[in-house]
């Protein structure tokens, strides 16, 4: 049975140094991050235990370490890398959502962020990571 269970971060503000051009992951700047991720809340619910899933907390740290502790040139690495750190960590998820958004970006228009989104189930992730 699937369960619909989801805890939700939004809008994490982190500074990293993150992008294509050299000036980029010299200067930094700000990233923001969502994080939706689903697993089995029920023995969370049943006990009031915080060690019976998976904290927040965690998650946002995980966050934060890949933001502000790793260096990469797209946003599409920064994002899957979440993800891997969070299957890495957390055995019990069954599916995760990572939204990382950068609101500076080297574009000749106004825009508010560019985005970029990656979901993957637990199944699927273990299948590219053979």
């Amino acid at each position: 049975m699937v369960r619909n269970d989801v805890v939700e971060i939004k809008n994490m503000q982190f500074w990293g140094k993150h992008g294509y051009f050299e000036e980029e992951l010299i200067r930094g700047q700000k990233f923001y991050v969502d994080i939706e991720a689903s697993y089995d809340m029920l023995a969370m619910c049943k006990t009031d235990q915080l060690e019976k899933g998976v904290s927040y907390l965690e998650l946002y740290n995980v966050a934060k370490m890949v933001v502000e502790g790793e260096q990469h040139k797209l946003l599409q690495r920064v994002v899957y890398r979440i993800i891997e750190q969070s299957y890495a960590r957390f055995a019990m998820l069954d599916w995760i959502k990572v939204t990382v958004k950068k609101p500076f970006v080297p574009v000749e228009g106004i825009v508010d962020f560019i985005a970029v989104t990656i979901e993957k189930n637990a199944e699927e992730f273990s299948r590219e990571n053979m």
